[in-house]
């Protein structure tokens, strides 16, 4: 799990006479900043020089559905109004001066576009306005605010998630996503290396909770997906991303918020569902407990021998890649873990799924080594000669919010 930071802005400042300021920039981390209702975050932070709010440029426009492009050599950053780089730019912005062209036409901000540490920076609130925000303050949440008038394309937008969510599973194609959005989609995986799906239910519903819209080209949308079998039940909130390029729009990214699983009590018997096959359930938890060892123990061949032969095959011909070598080097170094309770919600013959609530070793915004739950689901198979090994990680509840509806 990564640490998790909210981009801050000192907004006072936008609206209040400043005090007396050092030449030097100052780190502000204590103002949250929201665009049309939605609350951004970033692990960059936000700087105030001579009472001037100085926001990370590729965050800020790439929040906004932007693209950007940094010519080094040239000293300038351009800032393209689409999910495309098209051929003009809408801004251009020059490093080190006051200047920025802004649809053909020159603008003079308060204060230089310049690098601070390893960043870019420029003045928000001009950059805001340039782009037609109106900008408030909300003492009481510390927000700063930007708002405008967006046109609702939520029509255009809901139909994505009819190809996302195909008979209530997760089954998307290639072609609703953007180019990076599709690459950020299938590398969603555990530190086992292994795919991001759903466990299939029969009684399943998705339905579009809110789209909150950042600008033109970009919105953030909520889901809630429901869904049940006999024994288990599952809510799920997703977050998406949502960027327009050209005329169409498309899914950018996607987050979980605020998973909840539970598991009928008529349906658990000494830890497991299907009191009948509790001989079988327990090798299967066995061949779980055996997997989770290799891991905790960094022994790769260990990995290997609990790992279905199916799921190996699967891996080499998806990747390319040995799974033997792939293996070895995540094995190297992986942290610690122990499981606090498990369940078997679905169990046949040759396949099994197992949820198992860990605890992981993380380290928390403090710099404090803390136990963290982490709930998992694996899928099971039973092998020729009778173990039962992992196919695969079947659900990862565990993400790094970094944009919320409000």
């Amino acid at each position: 799990m990564n640490k998790k930071f909210i981009i801050f802005i000192l907004a006072c400042l936008l609206f209040m006479v400043a005090p007396q300021q050092s030449s030097a920039a100052a780190e502000y981390p204590d103002v949250n900043i929201a665009v049309n209702g939605v609350s951004l975050a970033g692990s960059e932070p936000l700087y105030v020089e001579k009472g001037n709010t100085l926001v990370y440029y590729r965050f800020f426009f790439e929040s906004l559905g932007m693209t950007v492009d940094m010519n080094v050599e040239l000293g300038r950053v351009y800032v393209f109004d689409s999910g495309e780089e098209e051929a003009k730019p809408l801004i251009t912005l020059w490093l080190g001066s006051k200047k920025v062209m802004y649809k053909d036409k020159e603008v003079t901000l308060p204060a230089p576009v310049r690098r601070i540490g390893n960043l870019t920076y420029m003045p928000v609130r001009s950059i805001s306005e340039m782009l037609g925000y109106q900008v408030k303050f909300n003492v009481d949440e510390q927000t700063i605010l930007l708002t405008k008038t967006i046109t609702d394309e939520g029509d255009k937008i809901r139909p994505l998630f009819d190809s996302f969510f195909k008979e209530g599973q997760i089954n998307p194609s290639r072609e609703i996503f953007t180019g990076q959005g599709w690459d950020i989609y299938t590398t969603i995986d555990s530190e086992m290396g292994v795919d991001f799906n759903f466990l299939p239910l029969k009684d399943s519903t998705v339905s579009v909770d809110k789209i909150g819209y950042l600008s033109d080209n970009k919105a953030v949308v909520r889901v809630a997906y429901k869904s049940a079998s006999a024994a288990f039940k599952r809510e799920i909130d997703f977050i998406f991303t949502v960027t327009k390029e050209k005329e169409d729009w498309k899914l950018a990214r996607l987050y979980l918020e605020g998973p909840k699983y539970e598991v009928a009590k008529e349906a658990t018997a000494g830890g497991t569902v299907n009191a009948g096959q509790g001989g079988e359930a327990a090798a299967v938890m066995s061949g779980l407990d055996a997997y989770n060892q290799a891991w905790a123990n960094g022994d790769a061949a260990a990995i290997i021998q609990s790992t279905s032969p199916a799921y190996i095959s699967e891996f080499e011909s998806e990747t390319g890649l040995q799974f033997e070598d792939e293996m070895a080097q995540q094995a190297y170094g992986s942290e610690k873990q122990k499981v606090a309770g498990t369940y078997i919600p679905y169990l046949s013959a040759d396949h099994a799924v197992v949820y198992a609530a860990e605890l992981h070793k993380e380290w928390d915004d403090n710099d404090n080594l803390v136990e963290v739950p982490v709930d998992v689901m694996f899928r099971m198979d039973k092998t020729a000669d009778g173990r039962w090994t992992v196919h695969s990680l079947l659900e990862l509840v565990d993400s790094e919010m970094t944009i919320t509806l409000q």
